[in-house]
């Protein structure tokens, strides 16, 4: 999904620098470095001070959040983003090469329910110049891909994976799962919003506005491209001890190997188990970002060693080795009602194994991922290999601004109970 803030993000969230103290020796592996520091997620800017705990003895072992993010469609790129038609009987192509509506005129006859997001928000607000569709369909470029358009590209492809996730899944967090309501454009048009069709709009209006907001960030991207060493892979060009060994060394680059397990496990735990309080992880390693809200944790505690490991955090005393099993939400079907039950929520395990390092006041102060075929009789799976998240991140909640204040009655009518 194509996560064009993360720039802003990188740039933008370590404004906490000033404010953190680097934990450990940055040079020993398993210490996290100013980026991988717990405040750079923990840090109340209201307050001024750390609001996380590192103790082990005060972090909760599961947790779950009192209200569950609800599911959605991640508006894929390739598919032209919110202008989708996805409550069409077309075919696909159909359902973004259309021809935009120009004109009050060309409503006529037109089922609006089965129209997409951008184009209800644009009627809904009596935009006959279509605003949002239009620049929803310039910024996917999604023309470029169709054959007889003007702007038809044959060399042009989109990645199935770009889309609006890195909106999506904060939308999740901060808003309640609308239902379907019917609203009286401004040229008294009625215009019925599916639950999709908001949850697109709601989508849309965090991708727009997030910059505004505070964002904060632990760990860093890897661009890594494992895809060629998988086509090697399946082909029989190289056997499963060569992927391993190249896919080791290729992960050896340092926005590959965080984020940190004692910095994970410590904001999981007081996000989830002390604050209630949604947070986004990008759940794959590599160069594609699948980001997801994370719902829920359960850590069991496998092995314990007293002193020191290899490399371990300086001043560590005793390290525990964990597995925790994180929730979190994934994508869903589009639906008009909203009605789905749990088809709405439909929860996703990850299950980590990491060393947790700790001082003499139980302090977490480090951490290493382990491999599970390490310590378990596992067979070979590439996604051994993808173990870890890539990144944690939230952002402040965003109100209903600009072009998307209208979206505010939308989305309240949509929550109102009977």
């Amino acid at each position: 999904m194509n996560r064009t803030f993360l720039t802003t993000l990188l740039t933008t969230s370590f404004v906490l620098t000033t404010a953190c103290q680097q934990s450990g020796n940055s040079n020993l592996d398993e210490a996290w470095n100013i980026r991988n520091d717990p405040r750079q997620m923990g840090w109340d800017f209201m307050k001024s001070e750390y609001s996380y705990t590192n103790n082990l003895e005060e972090l909760p072992m599961s947790g779950s959040l009192e209200k569950d993010p609800w599911s959605g469609d991640y508006w894929p790129t390739y598919k032209g983003g919110i202008t989708y038609r996805w409550n069409s009987g077309d075919p696909v192509n159909d359902r973004y090469a259309y021809d935009i509506i120009s004109a009050q005129k060309d409503i006529q006859g037109v089922d609006v329910a089965t129209l997409s997001p951008a184009e209800k928000y644009d009627l809904y607000l009596g935009a006959w110049d279509m605003p949002l569709t239009n620049y929803e369909r310039q910024r996917t470029q999604v023309m470029k891909t169709v054959t007889g358009s003007n702007t038809f590209d044959p060399g042009f492809t989109i990645p199935q994976w770009e889309g609006l996730c890195h909106a999506w899944a904060p939308a999740t967090i901060m808003y309640d799962a609308p239902k379907a309501v019917t609203l009286n454009s401004r040229d008294g048009i009625a215009i019925p919003f599916g639950a999709s069709d908001i949850k697109a709009l709601l989508t849309y209006n965090v991708h727009s506005t997030q910059k505004q907001n505070r964002t904060y960030f632990l760990g860093r991207r890897c661009n890594l491209n494992v895809e060629d060493l998988g086509d090697q892979l399946d082909r029989g060009d190289i056997d499963p001890e060569e992927y391993r060994l190249q896919y080791r060394e290729r992960l050896s680059v340092t926005e590959c190997a965080d984020t940190n397990a004692g910095a994970f496990h410590i904001t999981l735990a007081n996000q989830i188990g002390l604050k209630n309080e949604g947070f986004i992880v990008d759940i794959t390693r590599d160069a594609e970002v699948w980001n997801q809200a994370v719902s829920g944790f359960d850590t069991t505690i496998i092995d314990e060693l007293q002193g020191a490991r290899p490399n371990a955090a300086e001043g560590t005393v005793r390290s525990l080795l964990v597995q925790t099993a994180m929730t979190y939400t994934n994508e869903i079907e589009h639906s008009f009602s909203g009605n789905l039950g749990e088809r709405d929520r439909p929860h996703v395990e990850m299950y980590y194994l990491y060393w947790l390092e700790l001082d003499e006041k139980n302090e977490i102060i480090g951490g290493e991922w382990a491999q599970p075929k390490d310590y378990f009789e596992v067979g070979f799976d590439a996604s051994e290999y993808l173990d870890r998240p890539d990144f944690l991140w939230k952002v402040d909640d965003i109100g209903f601004t600009g072009v998307f204040e209208g979206l505010k009655d939308i989305y309240e009518a949509s929550i109102k109970g009977p």
